[in-house]
C-alpha cells in the first residue's frame, strides 16, 4: 500500500513510502495540496472542486474517507487510478494518514 503523512490545512506531505512514490510517478514528500491538485482527478477525468479532494476533507474537516477513489496523472502521461482510505491523527497541528491501494486494473476492467 502507498503511504502518505499530511500535516496542516495546506497538506503539507511530511512522509510517503515507496509504493506513494510510485503512484505519484514522482516524489511529493515537501509538496502542498495546492502542487499536486493538477495531477489528481476523480476518476473520470473530471477535477475535484475546492474542499472535496480527499486529503483536504480530512485535514480540514478531520473527516475520515473510506475507499474513495483518485486517478493520479503521472508525468509521463500514464494515470493510476487509487482507492483512498484517509483518517486524521491526533494533535493541536491537523495530521492525516492516507493509505492507497492500486485499482487501476479493476477500474479498466469494468
Amino acid at each position: 500500500a502507498g503511504i502518505v503523512i499530511l500535516e496542516g490545512e495546506d497538506g503539507l506531505v511530511t512522509y510517503t513510502n515507496s509504493r506513494a512514490v510510485e503512484f505519484y510517478g514522482r516524489p511529493i514528500e515537501g509538496t502542498r495540496l495546492d502542487d499536486r491538485t493538477p495531477w489528481q482527478h476523480r476518476p473520470n477525468g473530471s477535477r475535484f472542486e475546492a474542499g472535496e479532494l480527499p486529503a483536504e476533507r480530512v485535514l480540514r474537516q478531520r473527516a475520515r474517507v473510506r475507499g474513495e477513489e483518485m486517478l493520479i496523472e503521472q508525468p509521463d502521461g500514464r494515470q493510476r487510478v487509487v482507492e483512498i482510505h484517509a483518517v486524521p491523527l491526533p494533535g493541536e497541528v491537523a495530521r492525516a494518514l492516507l493509505t492507497m491501494q492500486d485499482v487501476t486494473r479493476r477500474r479498466h476492467a469494468e
